[in-house]
Order: C-alpha cells, then sequence, then structure tokens
C-alpha cells in the first residue's frame, strides 16, 4: 500500500471514530493531483492533508452548558497556560464555579477564566448572541469567541481542538452567533467516509493486482532466460 493510500485510510478512520465527537472537523487527504474535494488553498504546507472547516449539523440537546456557535468563530480554552480553539462547547461548572470543558479545561471569557458566582446553578444561566452569559438580571461575563484569517493555519490538538502558530493571530469573531442548549456535531458523515473507504480498498486491490501481475511477468522472463 502507498503513503498516500495509508494517509488516507487513517484520516477515514479518524473521520469514522470521531462522527459522534461535538465540533469535530474532518481530515481530508490529497492522493490524486486535481482532487475536487479539496482546494489547494485548505491544504497545509508541504503535505497532502487538509482540515475542512465546514461547520456541522447544530443539534438541541437541552442542557443549559451546551453551546454552538453559528459562523467561523472558535470558542478559546486554556491549557498549561496556552490557548486552544475549539468548537466544542460542552462545557460543565466545577466544584468552585469555574467554566470548563468536560476534561476540565477553564473556558476563556473576554476578561480570563469565567467563574459562575455561587447560588447561580446551571439551569440558571442563558447566553446572548454575543456570548453574554447571565443568570437573570445578573451578568456573569462574555465568551471569548475568536476567529482566523486562515483556518489552515491552525494545527490540531487532539479531535477537536487546535492551537495557533506564531504565524495564526487570532482576532474577534465578530460574524459569529452563539446558541444555547445546542451542540454543533461533526461535519463527517459515515456514509460518505465508507463510500471513501471502499474506494480506496479497491484501489488498493488494484494496486495488489497490479503488483503481483508484474511479478508474474518478471517470473516468466527469468524462466525464459534460464533455458
Amino acid at each position: 500500500m502507498s503513503r498516500g493510500e495509508t494517509e488516507r485510510l487513517a484520516a477515514i478512520a479518524d473521520n469514522l471514530a470521531n462522527g459522534s465527537t461535538p465540533g469535530y472537523k474532518r481530515v481530508l487527504v490529497v492522493t490524486r493531483p486535481f482532487d475536487k474535494a479539496v482546494d489547494a488553498a485548505q491544504l497545509e504546507a508541504g503535505t497532502t492533508h487538509a482540515v475542512d472547516f465546514t461547520q456541522g449539523p447544530l443539534t438541541p440537546t437541552g442542557r443549559p452548558l451546551d453551546f454552538a456557535l453559528k459562523g467561523n468563530g472558535f470558542f478559546v480554552v486554556e491549557h498549561n497556560g496556552t490557548p486552544l480553539y475549539t468548537r466544542n462547547g460542552q462545557f460543565t461548572v466545577t466544584a468552585d464555579g469555574a467554566l470548563t470543558t468536560l476534561d476540565g479545561l477553564p473556558v476563556q471569557g473576554e476578561d480570563g477564566d469565567i467563574s459562575i458566582p455561587d447560588k447561580i446553578t446551571a439551569s440558571d444561566i442563558t447566553v446572548e448572541n454575543d456570548g453574554t452569559l447571565r443568570a437573570g438580571n445578573t451578568t456573569i461575563g462574555r465568551l471569548r469567541l475568536a476567529s482566523f484569517a486562515n483556518p489552515k493555519d491552525l494545527v490540531r490538538v487532539g479531535p477537536s481542538r487546535f492551537s495557533a502558530p506564531a504565524t495564526a493571530v487570532p482576532a474577534e469573531a465578530e460574524d459569529t452567533e452563539v446558541a444555547n442548549g445546542m451542540l454543533e456535531g461533526a461535519n463527517s458523515s459515515v456514509f460518505e467516509e465508507m463510500s471513501e473507504m471502499i474506494v480506496a480498498m479497491r484501489s488498493f486491490e488494484a494496486c495488489q493486482k497490479m503488483l503481483k501481475a508484474r511479478d508474474r511477468a518478471d517470473e516468466l522472463t527469468i524462466e525464459k532466460l534460464a533455458v
């Protein structure tokens, strides 16, 4: 199996494995000179990989700490002092009132970590389109929303998070709205990925048959020369 075919199957496997991961952006691999599925501008420099940043479907969950983005922006979370960018808005509140991801990364607001005041429960929280969190007449804070001129510059860190190299400067996501009680699903389709896998496997099988035919031709040539 060629390197391109191996990479394509690995990308398909990742896309299938993360089909239910909120905010997941599928990986595309170009194995042909002109792949209609990928715009050349999407490609990471020096590779055949691209991330499809197309928005996934928005699904109502009814959970007050689930947030979805409409537009090109990202939520900002922090890991060891480094900002990471994600479309996965599945958050929770810790015992000390910190708004975090499900695995404990602090969610960033315009003024730093977002903290939920005492006596305010998750069911009390609502969000406005601009990311402002409220509980009745109390303003809790505003979610920090970032956007990038070239999202292709982002580096994937886990299934649904990205880091920004020095060349990718985040800006305020002015064209993005926040929806409450919803999550953005993965933008990969199980049916499409399975179809891609079948095509890739058939290509692999065709290459195997070609190599076997070539080996047999070489054997016949050697046999004739030995006579």
